[in-house]
């Protein structure tokens, strides 16, 4: 059985689903996509603990996605990184200690502000990200073989554009919406 075959062994249908009639009927628009990538999420995250279960390398997926991000920008701060990817700096700080303590990541004076450290990605760090990079490629190509090019890349895109639509989303209702939400009385509050 191969890796990705096992993943979804005993799904009961091609698409991951139980074999129950009209659970994934065909919509339209956007209530269409809206469960098509809540199913995508869901099986990522169940393939995302599947590797980290049989995981080679002593890096856990949050500190990779870290690590990966160093690989890609070069010297960086914690602060930034932690925007570059969406996190509290507290927990991309935890994460960094961890890959600095196994030897991935290393800290350098920051050559603008010497008080300060930038975080660089070692040859061990990056050697783990190109693995990364390598066994993820030969997993999607195995996904994927009967695709052709054209498919990938009209899916790509897509896809790059709906990340895009979502961040702005995130960023500019999302956020409104909870600096605007009431928040509910404290018991000390509402019994005085």
């Amino acid at each position: 059985m191969t890796e990705m075959s096992a993943i979804s062994a005993g799904s009961g249908s091609p698409r991951g689903a139980a074999d129950t009639p009209g659970v994934f009927e065909r919509r339209s628009g956007a209530a269409h996509l809206a469960e098509a990538v809540e199913r995508l999420t869901h099986t990522f995250l169940k393939t995302r603990q599947y590797m980290i279960d049989r995981a080679r390398h002593d890096v856990d997926w949050a500190a990779l996605l870290l690590l990966a991000e160093v690989v890609a920008r070069g010297p960086v701060r914690v602060t930034e990184l932690a925007k570059a990817v969406q996190s509290d700096p507290s927990t991309a700080s935890r994460h960094v200690s961890q890959l600095v303590r196994g030897g991935f990541l290393e800290r350098r004076a920051d050559a603008i502000d010497g008080r300060a450290s930038v975080l660089t990605a070692t040859d061990r760090g990056r050697a783990v990200v190109d693995a990364r990079k390598e066994e993820r490629g030969r997993h999607y190509e195995q996904m994927l073989s009967d695709w052709d090019d054209g498919d990938m890349e009209q899916l790509a895109a897509l896809l790059e554009r709906l990340l895009d639509d979502a961040f702005i989303y995130k960023k500019n209702v999302l956020a409104g919406q909870d600096r605007n939400r009431t928040h509910p009385a404290t018991r000390k509050e509402s019994h005085a």
